[in-house]
């Protein structure tokens, strides 16, 4: 029929064959269309068939979660590791015991830590109310199921949405606003020493200015600068970040993270050096290639 067969340049046909495959797989390059040429193939001598064998899916994404949840991760950890055994010994933190080491962090934290300014009362009935409410369980959980809420509907827009499906999600968006607008006076009102002291509320009263800026720049300007506008849309998403505040397992967490951030800039700053090094060598290899 004046066809050709030809293979896949990337297939299963023996070890070695395999090997590449899964490598070059292993670089998520590809690596979709490697998996639906597997789906399709059929037997020996025989086109291949769409969604032959589906279930070869599942063979594909185990490997890939694999290979990049797991393995990536223990080279990562086993870097990142060595760093802090060499740094521990470099500080000669290594001679010292498990129970001085507790001790050690245990003053670090301490020393690190910044505890907030008593309370002082003005006297005033209403202040001192609002005070208690404020800093009670109630309003956190209120706050809370506002972030929830509003993390919810930030997630509703699609493309051809209808217009007024888009001036309800417009509305919602101005009505937490406001609510965030109203938590952040009410909280410096009745204690701004200690508002402006706690790093966490200092990052909600920026989003708050951010979001009054673009109630703003809607409303009252009513002109559309695009550059402007995307970005401060974009600033909404740091609300998600407030669900870090709300909840100690995830500001647990994202301690942990800022803690590692040094660590993990000296890895990074290693693989950037290996990729400086192969670019001067991949310049000095093919900078000179003619073209055919």
């Amino acid at each position: 029929m004046g066809g050709e067969w030809y293979n896949e340049d990337f297939n299963f046909d023996n070890v070695v064959n395999s090997m590449i495959t899964l490598f070059v797989a292993m670089t998520t390059e590809g690596w979709v269309e490697t998996m639906w040429a597997g789906v399709d193939a059929h037997e020996i001598d025989l086109m291949p068939k769409k969604n032959n064998a589906t279930i070869y899916v599942n063979y594909f994404i185990f490997f890939m979660t694999f290979q990049a949840l797991i393995i990536l991760n223990l080279f990562v950890g086993v870097v990142i590791d060595s760093n802090s055994r060499e740094k521990e010994k470099l500080l000669n933190n290594n001679k010292l015991t498990p129970l001085q080491e507790e001790y050690v962090d245990i003053i670090t934290n301490c020393l690190a830590a910044k505890p907030s300014l008593p309370y002082i009362s003005t006297g005033k009935k209403l202040q001192d109310s609002l005070h208690a409410f404020a800093n009670g369980l109630c309003f956190e959980r209120i706050i809370t199921g506002c972030i929830i809420i509003n993390t919810i509907f930030m997630a509703m827009p699609y493309i051809g949405m209808s217009e007024g499906y888009g001036e309800v999600l417009e509305f919602t968006n101005s009505l937490f606003t406001t609510i965030y607008i109203f938590e952040a006076i009410l909280l410096i009102y009745v204690d701004w020493r200690n508002y402006f002291a706690d790093e966490w509320r200092r990052f909600d009263f920026f989003i708050v200015v951010v979001a009054v800026l673009g109630l703003v720049v809607k409303y009252s300007v009513r002109i559309e600068i695009a550059p402007i506008t995307i970005i401060i849309r974009s600033f909404r998403i740091m609300r998600v970040l407030k669900m870090v505040k709300q909840f100690k397992s995830l500001r647990k967490i994202f301690n942990t993270f800022i803690l590692a951030l040094p660590t993990l800039t000296q890895v990074g700053s290693l693989l950037v050096l290996l990729l400086v090094i192969y670019s001067v060598l991949g310049m000095s290899l093919f900078a000179n290639v003619k073209q055919r």
